[in-house]
């Protein structure tokens, strides 16, 4: 198989299939750190710069939210709450 340069490629910026939810949404924000704690919820500064990068070789973006789960069950229960809200989740 030849190589794929991502550079090149164009990716959407959003899926049509998906809502839109802004960062500062409040329930979600709530419904997280009822899930998480305040611990495992970062926003805008707070969010380490080794998270705003992936190995795809596209510039760094900032994520609007960061949510660091820190058993099995706040994966689970982070990932269902992410699917039936149908927020994107990228794991690194």
């Amino acid at each position: 198989m030849g190589e794929v340069d991502l550079k090149s490629m164009q990716f959407p910026t959003q899926s049509s299939s998906l809502p839109a939810r802004p960062v500062h949404d409040a329930a979600w924000h709530a419904k997280l750190l009822a899930i998480v704690g305040p611990a495992g919820v970062a926003v805008g500064d707070a969010i380490p710069a080794q998270a705003c990068h992936d190995w795809s070789g596209l510039p760094p973006v900032r994520p609007g939210l960061r949510v660091s789960p820190a058993s099995t069950s706040e994966v689970s229960a982070v990932m269902a709450a992410c699917h039936a809200a149908g927020v994107p989740v990228v794991p690194q």
